[in-house]
C-alpha cells in the first residue's frame, strides 16, 4: 500500500512538472509572439518615417531646383547650389534685420 501511494505521488509530481514546463513554454512562445509584433510595429513606423523624410528631402531638393542634379548623383552641384541658396537667405535676413534696426533707431532718436 505504501508503494502504491509513493508511486502515485511520483506520478503526480511528474505530471505537475510536465504541466509547469508546458505552461512556461506557452508563456515563452506568447512572449516571442509579442516581441515579433512589437518589432514589426517598430519596423513599420521606421519605414514610414524613412518614407516621410525621403519625400520631404525630394520636395526640398525640387524647391531648390537641384532635384535632377541630386538624382544624377552630382553632390557637389547640389551642395553648391543649396549653400548659395542658404547664403542668399541669410543675406536677405540680415538686410531685413539691418533695415528694422535703422528704422528703430530713427524712431527712438
Amino acid at each position: 500500500e505504501e508503494d502504491v501511494e509513493a508511486e502515485r505521488r511520483r506520478e503526480q509530481t511528474k505530471r505537475e512538472r510536465e504541466e509547469k514546463k508546458a505552461r512556461e513554454e506557452a508563456e515563452r512562445m506568447q512572449n516571442r509572439v509579442e516581441d515579433f509584433k512589437r518589432e514589426k510595429e517598430r519596423t513599420e513606423k521606421q519605414d514610414a518615417d524613412i518614407a516621410m523624410w525621403r519625400d520631404l528631402a525630394t520636395k526640398r531638393l525640387a524647391e531648390a531646383g537641384v532635384y535632377k542634379l541630386a538624382e544624377e548623383g552630382d553632390l557637389y552641384a547640389v551642395l553648391t547650389l543649396t549653400m548659395e541658396d542658404m547664403a542668399s537667405q541669410i543675406v536677405n535676413a540680415l538686410k531685413s534685420i539691418e533695415e528694422y534696426y535703422k528704422k528703430a533707431l530713427k524712431r527712438f532718436h
